[in-house]
Formats: structure tokens, sequence, C-alpha cells
């Protein structure tokens, strides 16, 4: 039904309207940067660039470092050279995408869990941390919806802070990752709710992002697409979620995009694609919105 007139439905999102302003970001190296997010008004994003925290360990995968997660200044001081976050946000293995409470006292990021699964694997869990002035990011631990057995990973939290989306594998899900949300109550997150079929396909959802104006932005494959992961949008319409649309060119190419990111303005952020003519395997975009 999705991919019913195909080619009707992928005509609209080869049509550039020229609302959507482009520019490769200046942080781009010839490693990996991704998933771009806002930590108190400084762009921060997940890189293998360099070593990994601690030891100098290697992905045996990829040949570079373990991802960190990195923002663009100081931490106390301000400067527009991306480095490390400071504390224990960052460890031996993977560590990103990460996500942060408005006031920017809290993170919730995705960390490769140290011990193997049943399968042999090691699993992506979410933690949270606490923000300290001298220290820097202190007190992680696991959410309480992590398993051995499956992934939870890629968090946005929502502007109020009681709301946390992410994707995962774990039993019961549409396809390959699917989209959840949790709730805060109090100090207590409860249990994860699959957001269904408008959102989740038989395929691979990633990378969500909530807007502060509501609207889930969220990276798929088995939607009609230019090709790869393509950006979608879904708008909010009460407590659920209402049409979902393709952003289409020039945000969305035959190569893979996501992780898309807005600032306060809801008109501007970054995203993350692999597209011919980047500098690196996954390269940062910066886009403006001009019109609706």
């Amino acid at each position: 039904e999705e991919f019913r007139n195909f080619a009707k439905k992928l005509a609209p999102l080869l049509q550039d309207n020229h609302t959507w302003e482009l520019t490769s970001a200046p942080e781009n190296t010839e490693a990996s940067e991704m998933s771009p997010a806002y930590w108190v008004g400084q762009l921060t994003f997940t890189s293998n660039r360099g070593e990994s925290a601690g030891v100098k360990q290697t992905d045996m995968r990829s040949g570079r470092g373990y991802y960190d997660v990195f923002v663009v200044g100081k931490q106390d001081s301000g400067n527009n050279v991306p480095g490390k976050m400071k504390g224990k946000i960052n460890s031996r293995f993977n560590d990103g995408p990460a996500t942060f409470s408005t006031d920017g006292k809290e993170a919730i990021f995705t960390r490769t869990y140290k011990k193997k699964g049943p399968d042999g694997y090691r699993k992506l869990w979410l933690y949270r941390a606490d923000w300290d002035a001298k220290k820097g990011w202190v007190n992680v631990q696991p959410l309480p919806f992590n398993s051995n057995t499956f992934n939870t990973a890629h968090p946005s939290l929502s502007k109020d802070g009681r709301k946390l989306y992410f994707v995962s594998d774990m039993p019961g899900g549409l396809g390959e990752t699917d989209v959840y949300v949790s709730v805060r109550n109090g100090a207590t997150w409860e249990a994860p709710v699959n957001l269904g079929k408008e959102i989740n396909t038989p395929g691979t959802e990633m990378f969500p992002f909530i807007a502060d104006d509501g609207t889930l932005y969220y990276a798929s494959d088995c939607k009609v697409g230019l090709g790869g992961l393509d950006i979608y949008a879904a708008t909010a319409s009460g407590n659920k979620f209402g049409s979902v649309y393709n952003l289409g060119i020039p945000v969305n190419t035959s190569a893979d995009d996501f992780g898309l990111a807005t600032d306060e303005t809801v008109r501007a952020g970054f995203f993350t694609s692999n597209r011919d003519g980047g500098v690196g395997g996954d390269d940062l975009y910066h886009f403006l919105k001009k019109t609706e």
C-alpha cells in the first residue's frame, strides 16, 4: 500500500521549491560527523575522529576511533573549536548520539554496553548524566528499559523534558527498528510505547528528533523516498502525530540522510548525510528553511 503509485508519489519529492538553504558545516573532517544536537545553544555532534577516551582503540570495522560526543566550543570559556565533552559522557567504546534538557543540566545518550549479549554482540543502551560545572558530566546511570538482548538508542528529549523518543529493536515492534516514546512520571520513566504504523514500518526507523513545536523528524528506509535513509516529518496532532511527509530535495538524496535537529527557532539546524561531495564518511549540513 505504501509503495502503490510509486512514481506519482515520488515526483513531488524531486521538485526543489528553494525554501531550504544548505551549507556544509565547517566542523566536518575526513572522519564521520553525525547526529547533531543542541546543548545550551551550542552545537554538539557524534564523531569517530581522533582516538577514543582513555586508551588508544579503534573500531575493527571502520579502522577509526570509537564514536565520542563533541561540542563546538569549550564548555567553560567558549570558542569555535570542537572538543570532546567533559566528564564521563565519553567512554572506551561508542558514545552518542546525545540529547540534552533545555536547561543543559541533564544528558541522555547512547553508549555501547560493555558486556556481550547472548548472541555474542554488545548492545546499545541509553544512559543519563548530570552536568557539573567543574567536573563536566557525572552520575552516569542506565535507563530502566535497557536490555542485554536488544538495542535502545538515538534519544531525543521533548522541550519540557517529560517525553523521551528513541529507537529500539525490542520484541513486539513492527520492523527492524522502531521509534518509541517513554513518558517521565516524576523520577520514573514509564514503559516505552511504540509510535505505531503511522510512523513505523517493516523496515528501519532511526534518529528521531522532537522539535520545540512538537514536530517529529526521523529517518526511514521503508517509505516512498529518494534512496537509502530519508528524513521524514510528522506534525503534532494532540498527543499523537498527524500526516507524515518526506522533506524531499535538497535535504534528501539517493544517499543516507538522517539525524536532523532544529534550534530554538525551529527553522534552522543541522542534519547528517553521506551524499556525494562531502568531506568524510558522514557529514553535517546546516539548513535554513526560508519560508513555509
